[in-house]
């Protein structure tokens, strides 16, 4: 099964936002998560219920409960940006997730109000966006350690299909990575999909690869091997990749 293929065969859910319904590896799922109060339970008062925060579940640590209760958004960038405005991320707060809420806190669940009970973080897009780049920064890592990267002067044909993909590492300018990353759906048959490091991962994430793999920047581009192994490392730069592409716009 091709990378592609595995995202596609992913479990489809639907998007609090929009209503579509995709397969999740396109879908940012988010969790309800309590807030720790500041008082000891025996204190806290009607009026100084436990609080709550919607947060991404990618980004919950190895040590945090792992609710089963989740909404999905579109895993854009732009779509979490989206949120900020007018309290718009309340439609990820589901109605399973207001009944775990109140039995947490003892009330009614008619009682519970999204936008008094509910925190948000307004840099929760950044947030995602620094985990996906990391996710690549260690697939990177991964593959290199195991061999499975190469460098080249220019971009190659597919060929004896040797190659899975291609890193671009002088970026071809400024702008959205959308611009620069040729997805494997969208390039001519006999091209590799191309991925350009600097507009992905930044200045300083580049250069900090660059120096702790110096061998792999000593040409143009780095190659990616075709194997089992260097799957995890497609599939975080096609979510990279996904989630910074600005393909339409939210109002």
């Amino acid at each position: 099964m091709t990378t592609k293929a595995q995202a596609l065969a992913t479990p489809v859910r639907q998007c609090s936002l929009t209503s579509a319904r995709l397969p999740s590896h396109f879908l940012l799922p988010f969790v309800t998560q309590l807030i720790a109060p500041t008082l000891s339970p025996a204190t806290l008062s009607h009026q100084q219920q436990v609080k709550a925060r919607i947060v991404p579940a990618d980004l919950l640590s190895a040590e945090d409960p792992k609710p089963r209760v989740r909404s999905y958004v579109l895993k854009q960038h732009y779509v979490l940006q989206h949120l900020n405005n007018k309290r718009r991320w309340s439609a990820l707060v589901s109605e399973r997730m207001k009944k775990w809420y109140a039995l947490q806190n003892h009330k009614q669940q008619h009682t519970v109000d999204v936008h008094k009970d509910w925190e948000w973080n307004e840099a929760t897009a950044e947030m995602v966006l620094a985990k996906l780049r990391w996710d690549v920064l260690r697939e990177l890592a991964n593959v290199a350690r195991d061999g499975g990267l190469s460098v080249a002067s220019r971009e190659p044909d597919v060929g004896g299909m040797a190659w899975l993909l291609a890193v671009k590492i002088e970026s071809s300018g400024e702008g959205d990575v959308g611009s620069h990353a040729k997805q494997a759906d969208e390039v001519a048959s006999g091209e590799l999909p191309v991925y350009d490091l600097k507009s992905m991962l930044g200045d300083a994430a580049t250069q900090a690869f660059a120096r702790a793999n110096p061998e792999l920047v000593e040409d143009s581009y780095i190659m990616v091997e075709m194997s089992a192994s260097t799957t995890a490392l497609q599939l975080a730069l096609m979510q990279l990749a996904g989630f910074m592409s600005r393909s339409s716009e939210m109002r």
